[in-house]
């Protein structure tokens, strides 16, 4: 679901390039084959690792608590990071080139920051966390407040780029893409 979800973000930032119209089944194709794609190929693998289906991805751990592979490393942790990072760099080019703004680039820098806040949270606090509350809380547990957080303000980016397009269509009683 993560590789999906983050494929999701990156097929947004480049309909919203232009390159092809957004709700046009030129753009939702190619979205929808690629978000099953990935999910489907995240789900495989996690499953053929946590239950052993197979010997093709990687297998039975040796020792059991030694539970990891690389595709899924890959997948599920360099992928997104990838493809935020894709993203950020195309809203940079979008709203600071084309639309010549800068205060919505400042919610899609705060919302890269708390991205990256989130993962350090996850990767380095997990197991302080977890020692220090008795096990009650761990890393992740902040990671999620943080990608909560990272996901409003980005909100709040895209809603700044956009917010006088539906206020006029509206008004006009027009609402096509085209304002």
């Amino acid at each position: 679901m993560v590789a999906a979800t983050f494929w999701a973000l990156l097929a947004n930032g480049i309909v919203a390039t232009q390159v092809v119209e957004d709700g046009t089944l030129s753009s939702l194709i190619p979205f929808f084959i690629f978000s099953f794609l990935f999910f489907g190929v995240t789900t495989y693998i996690s499953l053929d690792i946590g239950l052993s289906v197979t010997d093709l991805i990687g297998g039975v751990s040796d020792p059991p608590d030694r539970l990891g592979n690389i595709p899924l490393f890959v997948f599920t942790s360099i992928w997104p990071a990838a493809a935020a990072l894709i993203y950020l760099l195309i809203m940079a080019y979008i709203v600071l080139r084309i639309l010549n703004e800068t205060r919505p680039m400042w919610f899609y820098l705060l919302s890269a920051l708390l991205f990256v806040l989130s993962q350090l949270a996850w990767f380095l606090l997990g197991r302080v966390l977890c020692d220090a509350s008795d096990s009650k809380v761990d890393g992740s547990f902040l990671a999620t407040l943080l990608e909560t957080a990272a996901v409003g303000v980005l909100y709040l980016g895209w809603k700044s780029i956009t917010e006088g397009a539906f206020v006029h269509a509206t008004l006009r009683g027009d609402y096509s893409s085209e304002n």
